[in-house]
């Protein structure tokens, strides 16, 4: 059924499966692999079904225990500022802005000198760019902060983001949408311009790393190419989307509904429907994975 909470593709796969075990199995692929990161930022890159441009300004590349790690740093490293969040982006940001004496407000307008802007592309929301385009020329212009999140990329398309901005300090991205069973190997990459010299970069400079959910990670993504998701199941969602009468989105694991949807109501009159069980038995139904 579907589920107001975002999660991936819930398809059973011998493949993927032993690819997990393999990853566990203590021995020489269990060493630290140093070509994560590289690869990672590689598999973003080659998406044919999206262009990030840009990443390759931020020169210092470093693993993080999934995206919220990369929120972490970037709100201590920004304490003193007001964070702006949009209305429907991830509900952590909240939960951990609201202690401590962080400002946070989720009317993202006006835009100040003094601010912090955190921003889902693609949109944690709808799925698409959400309000990227026009909030970044204002930021650049204003000298602030930005963190862009893009954990929803691996399950997107017809994406365009601009990383040029001189704004954007802190990108991240993880394989939680990814694949079944991601989420809980915490795996992810945090790209910034300069080295900070933070709890994250000590992490990796000392190896204090989780090596094993690493090298799970990678074969992973070497497996499997960004875009797989829409280039294998592409027919199967539009089937999901017109079974429930949803709005197709740019993103496989969520369509848009009406009314009759209220109950999944997130922001701005969008009810963000999230249809990765059901997508995902319609998978196993059809024997499309082995």
């Amino acid at each position: 059924m579907p589920t107001n909470n975002a999660i991936p593709l819930q398809y059973k796969s011998k493949e993927l499966n032993e690819l997990f075990i393999r990853g566990k199995t203590p021995g020489g692929d269990n060493s630290p692999n140093k070509t994560f990161i590289d690869d990672f930022t590689q598999w973003i890159i080659d998406s044919e079904r999206n262009k990030i441009s840009g990443l390759d300004k931020f020169k210092h590349a470093t693993f993080v225990h999934g995206t919220v790690q990369a929120f972490d740093h970037f709100y201590l490293r920004h304490r003193d500022k007001h964070f702006k969040v949009l209305p429907g982006e991830f509900a952590y940001h909240k939960a951990a802005l609201k202690h401590n004496g962080f400002k946070i407000s989720t009317a993202i307008q006006p835009l100040d000198i003094g601010d912090a802007v955190i921003l889902s592309c693609p949109s944690s929301l709808s799925g698409s760019h959400g309000s990227y385009n026009w909030v970044l020329p204002e930021c650049e212009e204003k000298g602030i902060p930005v963190l862009v999140d893009m954990a929803w990329l691996p399950v997107a398309k017809n994406m365009n983001i601009n990383l040029k901005y001189e704004c954007i300090d802190t990108v991240c991205c993880s394989i939680s949408k990814a694949f079944p069973g991601a989420p809980n190997l915490r795996v992810g990459v945090r790209w910034q311009r300069e080295y900070h010299d933070d709890g994250i970069d000590l992490a990796n400079e000392q190896q204090m790393l989780p090596w094993i959910n690493i090298n799970i990670a990678n074969r992973l993504i070497n497996r499997w190419k960004l875009d797989d998701n829409w280039n294998r199941f592409e027919g199967l969602y539009n089937d999901v989307i017109l079974k429930y009468r949803l709005t197709k989105t740019n993103s496989i694991i969520i369509g848009l509904g009406d009314d009759n949807w209220r109950d999944y109501h997130r922001s701005s009159n969008i009810n963000r429907v999230c249809i990765s069980n059901e997508l995902g038995q319609m998978i196993n139904d059809n024997n499309i994975i082995t």
